[in-house]
């Protein structure tokens, strides 16, 4: 198991360290979901393909993440 484990937690360092910059990209939404002058912004610089790409990446990080509770002790 610790083989396992730790080969688990390589994994999940390196899938974090690549996920690091979309959750950054993230927060560009919430921000603009909270201050409605940055929404309207984000309205005009988002397109439909930018929203797919990002729903996308959202569901696979959400499975990522989901995946982790499997290991919790």
């Amino acid at each position: 198991m610790d083989v396992e484990q730790s080969e688990f937690e390589v994994g999940n360092r390196i899938k974090s360290q690549d996920y690091k910059p979309f959750f950054s990209d993230l927060l560009f939404y919430y921000i603009a979901e909270r201050y409605p002058d940055y929404k309207q912004q984000m309205s005009s610089n988002v397109t439909e393909t930018r929203a797919k790409e990002v729903l996308n990446k959202t569901e696979e990080v959400f499975i990522w993440l989901q995946s982790l509770s499997q290991y919790k002790t």
